[in-house]
């Protein structure tokens, strides 16, 4: 059995392997491709709330989906 402790050090790993790996790639990209720094952070802004969105939307759907079979009883 894995402890609660043990599981919560898996996660902030991946989480900061996650961000080390995206700030490489976007460096990379900017340092091989010569591109513009600020486009680039714009960018990934985008895909952050793009990411986000889509989160929201999924909880959103969820929830209805919850509440119409809560109906149905």
């Amino acid at each position: 059995m894995v402890s609660k402790a043990r599981r919560r050090w898996r996660l902030a790993k991946t989480l900061i392997l996650a961000v080390v790996a995206t700030v490489v790639l976007v460096g990379s990209a900017i340092k091989t491709w010569g591109a513009d720094p600020e486009e680039q952070f714009e960018f990934f802004l985008l895909c952050l709330l793009l990411i986000a969105a889509t989160a929201v939307l999924g909880a959103l759907l969820a929830g209805l989906l919850i509440f119409i079979r809560g109906l149905r009883k």
